[in-house]
């Protein structure tokens, strides 16, 4: 399963839709149901934890929830970068367990190529398993 965040107003439906109209008049969760696909969409005052949108999912179904953002939480991360990204590479606290860049650098974590997405997925799925054993 995955979570992503992102800092922008995301809509999932459109404007003029009925999902969109029922919200703007007042829905605080609006559900949109096909034969093959159901999502729910909650507005929310303030933000929802990570943890409490974790639990969203469905437990029967979810083995490992990979989450994009929400880089303070202190959960094992990944950290992606690439050389010409305006921005800094970001603090590397003590959850980051690797870092995926397309640069060498000098580092006492996993360094993955990020352009090599088997790789990435490999050392998920070494890590996911270390952490069944436990």
């Amino acid at each position: 399963s995955v979570i992503k965040h992102s800092h922008h107003n995301a809509q999932v439906d459109k404007e003029g839709k009925d999902s969109w109209r029922m919200k703007a008049a007042g829905s605080a969760q609006v559900m949109m149901v096909s034969d093959h696909r159901w999502a729910l969409m909650t507005e929310t005052p303030t933000p929802v934890s990570l943890d409490k949108l974790a639990q969203q999912f469905d437990k029967t179904r979810t083995d490992l929830i990979l989450v994009e953002g929400f880089k303070q939480e202190p959960i094992p991360k990944i950290l992606l970068h690439r050389q010409e990204m305006t921005k800094p590479l970001p603090e590397i606290d003590n959850d980051v367990l690797a870092l995926a860049t397309n640069y060498s650098l000098e580092t006492d974590r996993t360094l993955l190529d990020i352009n090599r997405i088997p790789q990435i997925a490999d050392f998920v799925e070494h890590w996911f398993r270390s952490q069944e054993i436990k």
